[in-house]
């Protein structure tokens, strides 16, 4: 029998997200067949780690240092050595300095890069950070990137050459969208309509943005509630607009939620006001889930939502609530959207389609 490929993923998260999510998926499948799958983390959130041990994947935590996590790099490099690794495969931008450097010390290894996100709040720290990284670049065999928009932006950058970069996007496992049932979690909204956004509450997601949406519909005195699920820094913030705006009655904080995909499920529209995203999982579940979504228009958004056609995209905070009072007043809108989105969702993004893509990456 052919000996299993040992691929070690290496990533930085502060906090259980979207990446560990992204790892976790393809990680659980691929393992029950010939891949041998370990995992280093830089993060102080015990929870990645059970996660992974839950699968009864090897995972090693070190400590949670931006760009720089010096005993991660240490440990990428022990277990190179030890477990005669094929591939390290490095995620997101935070990872780039120590998850690349044990390339010096393991040429033979094959190194992959998905950077998830390519943008930053800051223009000149973004400007700074791609000249460095045309230099790392060269020591992946492979970019992975989420849409065409990245693969285009990276190749105008000069990061890489067409050829070195590849599109694969994100999907969800289609056992947990199976497993999305509605619950009565959220029995205050059950006579009225419901906006959901997911989110971790940090400036990149724009979360005040949410509430003052929700101050332009809710001043159309429309029966309906505005939901925000995700923990972050910003939470003090939202709890303060909300109370200054005089929205407590319309628009609830539930904090970090394990059932997320449960409650979208639930949801009437899907909202997401993001500045700047890779491929946003909640977009990818709404469409999975059939519902509608209304997002600010950025590439990651664009690249999953047609406009006019499976949802709304703008600009501007009054644009994004006027197309959810179109929503709200439309009942067959919501649902033929929502149609369109899961037929997009099928035949672009879908699971099995996912996995092919990652399995053919790894087997290069």
């Amino acid at each position: 029998m052919k000996q299993p490929k040992n691929i070690l993923e290496v990533y930085y998260e502060p906090a259980f997200s979207g990446i560990t999510r992204h790892v976790g998926s393809f990680v659980k499948r691929l393992s029950k067949e010939n891949y041998k799958f370990h995992v280093v983390c830089a993060t102080e959130d015990e929870q990645i780690e059970r996660y992974f041990q839950d699968m009864g994947i090897d995972i090693h935590i070190a400590p949670p240092d931006r760009f720089f996590a010096f005993l991660g790099m240490v440990k990428v490099i022990q277990l190179i050595y030890k477990f005669k690794i094929d591939i390290v495969h490095v995620h997101n931008l935070q990872s780039i300095f120590w998850g690349h450097l044990p390339r010096l010390f393991a040429l033979r290894t094959k190194f992959f890069f998905t950077p998830h996100v390519i943008n930053f709040e800051n223009k000149y720290l973004e400007k700074a950070f791609f000249i460095v990284w045309k230099a790392f670049a060269l020591l992946a065999d492979k970019i992975i990137v989420l849409s065409p928009a990245q693969k285009s932006a990276l190749v105008k950058k000069g990061v890489k050459r067409e050829g070195g970069i590849i599109v694969i996007p994100n999907s969800i496992p289609s056992e947990e969208i199976a497993a999305a049932e509605k619950g009565d979690i959220m029995a205050q909204s059950l006579d009225t309509l419901c906006i959901l956004s997911v989110l971790r509450l940090v400036s990149q997601k724009a979360p005040l943005r949410l509430i003052d949406v929700a101050e332009i519909v809710c001043r159309q005195n429309f029966d309906a509630h505005f939901y925000i699920v995700g923990d972050g820094p910003m939470m003090g913030d939202m709890e303060r607009a909300i109370a200054q705006k005089g929205l407590r009655e319309s628009v609830r904080l539930l904090g970090f939620r394990k059932d997320a995909l449960n409650l979208i499920a639930q949801a009437d529209i899907l909202l997401s006001t993001a500045q700047w995203e890779g491929l946003p999982y909640t977009l990818l579940e709404g469409m999975a889930l059939a519902k509608p979504i209304v997002a600010s228009a950025i590439d990651g958004h664009e690249f999953l939502v047609k406009n006019g056609v499976t949802g709304y995209l703008s600009h501007s905070t009054e644009a994004l609530a006027g197309s959810i009072l179109l929503l709200l007043k439309n009942e067959s809108k919501r649902r033929e959207m929502g149609r369109m989105a899961h037929q997009r969702y099928m035949a672009e993004f879908s699971f099995e389609s996912f996995i092919a893509k990652m399995r053919g990456l790894y087997d290069i």
